[in-house]
């Protein structure tokens, strides 16, 4: 009996400890007082600077009228908002300026994780106006609304990873010198301009953005996007319908910029993309209509090291199914008063259905990398069968 009495005392050590190792710190939000703090900001400075472990602000739903920065010695944090719905809780500022110095929410540290949440500049068109600046490495967001004009997302430097987003803008909305993979993200043009502004300007350079299973709405026409300071950019949309709202030319370019340069150095274009804006037959003649072996070093979560650092699942991606052949178009959003929250509605609407892809079967991966998730897992089943074992030795004793 002492011996079952001894095993189980070890068993149950091992629960707790598998249980402690599961256990995140988590500062709450609330606007009411009844959480840890009324304004985000005011989590994000209660952190100890070069922290080593894992903080999670957990922010109950309303509008929070801030200018927020998570500074590059505060790493490890996840914003998320309560209740899994990122019209819930909203982000806001209204505010123009430089760049690399206004923006309602600035991403400096590295590990970041942003869930389920609306960050939006409401200043309008005429001038630069940042929702979301990311100047970190290895940034995710997932589930979350970037809403602005001009300038709405700075994918400025770092690894950044978007999943399910909704990205809502008119002149270069999402632009940046980063290497980016925006996973089945819907894009949606507010007014004429581009969408991307890629900055690149060696060839040695790892930076870009990768369009992968995205849907592209709007209102008017717009462009894809044009190079920025320099002839590298680096821009790919793969798998992605395109509402008829992309201008036939496709892409625009800065002037001084050589077309020579542009036909050999820049790589912008389309892979496998569908619907009435995707048609290439009127595209400038640098843009480029990737092929099999070119695309394949981008549609893959190493393009950003992802395999290391990404944590959510699932743990494949798979090219689209078939679908109808005569698909509905993608709802239009809904234009609020002004004097309201610009709130778009999440999840934001499907990428509209298009034929299975030549070449590739159902469910065979195209990108793919690992989840935390599933370690999780395992420490919780582990620690479940401990904890029973133990309870079983002592009835049995």
């Amino acid at each position: 009996m002492t011996r079952y009495i001894f095993f189980s005392k070890i068993v149950i050590f091992v629960y707790v400890f598998v249980a402690i190792a599961q256990t995140e710190n988590i500062i709450t939000v609330e606007q009411s007082g009844n959480g840890h703090y009324r304004k985000i900001q005011d989590a994000i400075d209660s952190v100890a600077p070069n922290n080593t472990e894992s903080v999670t602000i957990l922010v109950k739903p309303g509008i929070y009228k801030e200018s927020i920065s998570v500074p590059a010695d505060k790493p490890l944090i996840t914003i998320r908002g309560s209740t899994g719905n990122a019209s819930d809780v909203i982000v806001t500022w209204d505010q123009r300026g430089d760049i690399d110095k206004v923006a309602t929410f600035h991403v400096g540290a590295s590990d970041f994780v942003g869930r389920y949440m609306t960050i939006q500049n409401t200043y309008g068109p005429g001038h630069q106006a940042v929702a979301l600046r990311v100047s970190g490495d290895r940034a995710a967001f997932y589930e979350c609304s970037i809403v602005g004009n001009q300038d709405t997302l700075f994918d400025e430097i770092g690894r950044h990873y978007y999943q399910n987003c909704y990205i809502e803008g008119a002149v270069d909305f999402i632009f940046g010198s980063s290497a980016s993979l925006f996973e089945t993200c819907h894009i949606h043009s507010v007014g004429k301009g581009y969408i991307t502004a890629q900055r690149r300007e060696m060839p040695t350079e790892n930076g870009g953005f990768v369009f992968f299973k995205c849907g592209i709405s709007g209102q008017g026409t717009t462009f894809l996007g044009r190079p920025w300071d320099g002839v590298y950019a680096r821009v790919i949309f793969a798998y992605t319908y395109m509402e008829d709202v992309i201008e036939p030319q496709g892409w625009g370019h800065s002037d001084g910029l050589r077309e020579e340069d542009l036909r050999t150095k820049t790589l912008c274009g389309q892979y496998r993309c569908d619907g009435p804006g995707a048609t290439t037959s009127n595209r400038v003649e640098w843009a480029r209509e990737f092929t099999d072996q070119q695309v394949a070093p981008y549609l893959t979560i190493q393009f950003i090291n992802g395999k290391d650092w990404i944590k959510s699942s699932p743990t494949t991606i798979s090219p689209p199914a078939a679908m109808p052949s005569s698909p509905k178009p993608m709802k239009k959003k809904t234009p609020l008063p002004p004097s309201a929250p610009v709130i778009p509605s999440l999840p934001p609407p499907a990428p509209m259905a298009r034929p299975i892809v030549h070449g590739y079967e159902e469910g065979q991966p195209i990108i793919m990398y690992y989840s935390s998730g599933m370690f999780m897992t395992c420490f919780s089943c582990i620690g479940t069968f401990a904890l029973s074992s133990a309870v079983l030795l002592y009835l049995l004793a």
